[in-house]
């Protein structure tokens, strides 16, 4: 079973051998296993109906949730912000890896004085380094028609042109399926931030993300060893995660 739609932060921290339906403030977790032991598999979940953004989407008191009370209103006082429904889907597989396949819906504004052609998802489990993973960008969509991204930096980022300039204070509403492969990794050299781990899963920005612009740039250049790597404004999120219960 999966937990409704919840707003939160996101970030995907899934323990692999005994998996449950997240939600915004889970559990700690018991002390995990050696990480010599493999997870157990487990069946492939099935996406939920796919959320409706303008239901999802539309309504900014349903993010009052993810605030501390008194800032609750802030949310009214930025409408603005780039809105997220997620809705992914996690199985555990019997080679140790794990798939996170997902579809999201984007309510984007564009916030510049001027207009916009194009905009830009980074799908940063395709960056390496940190990133024990890959992953596949599907079916992309802008105002309900189906588009073909350009693909830059080794499949880092994904350039969507739009069919007519976003002009300032207008909005675009997107949608991309996507399928992610997390693989473990049991210590070495460097910190990893994304894989699987003592049977933990780290997924963190495990769907596209629009990143900032500055200065009329998309800020997409890969990040340096080390340290934070993803690059992006504040935003609201309502998300859905389908887990095995065992």
């Amino acid at each position: 079973m999966a937990q409704r739609l919840s707003p939160a932060i996101l970030a995907l921290i899934l323990v692999a051998a005994a998996c449950g339906s997240t939600g915004p403030s889970p559990s700690p977790a018991a002390a995990s296993p050696s990480p010599t032991t493999p997870p157990i598999a487990t069946p492939a979940p099935t996406l939920a109906a796919a959320p409706t953004p303008a239901l999802e989407l539309a309504d900014l008191a349903q993010f009052h949730a993810a605030m501390r009370p008194e800032f609750a209103d802030d949310v009214d006082r930025s409408p603005n912000l780039t809105r997220y429904a997620i809705d992914v889907a996690v199985t555990f597989n019997a080679d140790g890896t794990a798939t996170l396949a997902g579809r999201e819906h984007v309510l984007y504004t564009n916030q510049q004085t001027v207009a916009l052609p194009d905009i830009v998802f980074m799908l940063w489990p395709e960056a390496g380094g940190q990133y024990v993973s890959r992953m596949d960008l599907g079916r992309v969509m802008v105002n309900g028609s189906e588009v073909r991204p350009l693909m830059e930096n080794d499949g880092l980022t994904a350039r969507i042109a739009l069919p007519a300039p976003l002009a300032p204070g207008a909005r675009a509403e997107l949608s991309a399926e996507f399928t992610v492969e997390a693989f473990p990794w049991t210590g070495g050299s460097g910190i990893k931030r994304f894989g699987i781990t003592g049977r933990v899963l780290l997924a963190p920005t495990f769907y596209p993300l629009i990143p900032r612009l500055v200065d009329g740039l998309w800020q997409t250049l890969p990040a340096p060893p080390g340290g934070d790597t993803t690059n992006s404004d504040s935003a609201l999120y309502v998300w859905r995660v389908t887990a095995p219960t065992r």
